[in-house]
């Protein structure tokens, strides 16, 4: 069913909140210098659930954040067991009362965390484990979404050694790179990057990633 540009802008105000909470949210949780290059990526990300709660508090659209939560079915399509087993990191879940079937009565926006640094493979687990979730059908992360998020903690290395990383991995798959949004990194700050992306797997096909970088260094 196409979507009327009201539902659709409905959705994309949605998401412009969503992305300034996750980002007054990880900028509180940097200040608090409570983990370091060791701390386990689960671990941050339940403190960075506490502050996007405390973050949503004066914000009039009423949202469920769930943590470790299994892909939800899609109404009016068939079941795809495998998808379902797979367990995204955060969603926002809200209800659209706009909607005009019960097929578009909840929305989910997809949020999927990796820790970044030097070392093993974990900027490559970046791509692999990460941002390929949202392009291939096994994961079918943010199936019928134009678009969703990821967070990067950055733990030790240089920023632009790890996006080298990345992009050269993304390369090595035929993606397209990650874009800064701006020249310069932010020490212990918050960076936002773009990825757009055209899926085979999963539908609607042109899909947008946007990446919300933490640095969690202790400089």
């Amino acid at each position: 069913m196409t979507l009327s540009i009201y539902r659709l802008n409905t959705r994309r105000r949605h998401e412009q909140v969503i992305l300034s909470v996750l980002r007054d949210a990880l900028t509180n949780l940097i200040a608090l210098k409570k983990f370091d290059e060791d701390s386990y990526e689960d671990d941050i990300t339940v403190e960075l659930i506490n502050e996007i709660h405390k973050e949503l508090m004066p914000v009039e659209t009423s949202f469920t954040v769930v943590f470790d939560c299994k892909n939800q079915p899609i109404p009016g399509q068939p079941r795809d067991l495998e998808r379902e087993k797979k367990r995204p990191d955060i969603q926002f879940q809200w209800v659209n009362h706009e909607a005009q079937s019960y097929m578009e009565r909840q929305s989910e926006y997809i949020v999927e965390c990796k820790r970044l640094r030097s070392g093993k493979t974990w900027n490559k687990d970046y791509v692999k484990k990460g941002i390929k979730r949202f392009i291939h059908a096994e994961h079918g992360y943010a199936k019928g979404s134009e678009s969703a998020a990821m967070i990067g903690y950055i733990q030790n290395s240089e920023p632009d050694s790890i996006l080298n990383d990345v992009n050269c991995t993304l390369e090595e798959v035929s993606h397209p790179p990650l874009v800064k949004s701006q020249e310069n990194w932010i020490a212990r700050g918050v960076a936002r990057l773009y990825h757009s992306v055209y899926r085979t797997e999963i539908l609607p096909c042109n899909f947008t990633l946007n990446h919300l970088w933490a640095d969690m260094r202790r400089l």
